[in-house]
């Protein structure tokens, strides 16, 4: 299997155990252009799951073929790229970049893979399932 056949069959499969576990806030997979998940990117950033307590049909749930959703997307209704969690991203890949010789921050982010480790959104960890329904 090569890694487009592979990037499209965890889609598939996210988006079957997001139905069979019954959730409703909806699915990310990755905050990056799939081209980071198929090409072997150097750095990767896996967070635990997406926050937020209504989907948000608007973000794409496959991949954010723009650039780094960290980077270029409004969250909760701020300009790009400055909500808290994007700040902190952010400020952590400057850090890393200023210690590696890479031109910057965001230029390593926007170079790297970044997904999420659960895709399935939840306004909190506690409450999270991750078995059907009964």
């Amino acid at each position: 299997m090569n890694p487009e056949e592979l990037f499209d069959e965890c889609c598939t499969e996210i988006d079957s155990a997001y139905v069979r576990l019954g959730h409703t806030l909806g699915w990310r997979f990755l905050t990056c252009p799939r081209s980071s998940f198929v090409e072997y990117p150097k750095v990767a950033l896996v967070t635990l799951n997406p926050a937020g307590s209504r989907d948000y049909p608007e973000l794409p749930r496959r991949s954010q073929e723009d650039g780094s959703a960290y980077i270029i997307e409004s969250w909760d209704g701020v300009c790009a790229g400055t909500a808290p969690l994007q700040r902190q991203i952010r400020k952590f890949f400057e850090l890393i970049a200023s210690r590696t010789g890479v031109s910057s921050g965001d230029a390593l982010l926007a170079a790297s893979l970044t997904a999420n480790f659960v895709p399935f959104r939840s306004a909190r960890l506690k409450t999270f399932r991750i078995s059907p329904r009964r």
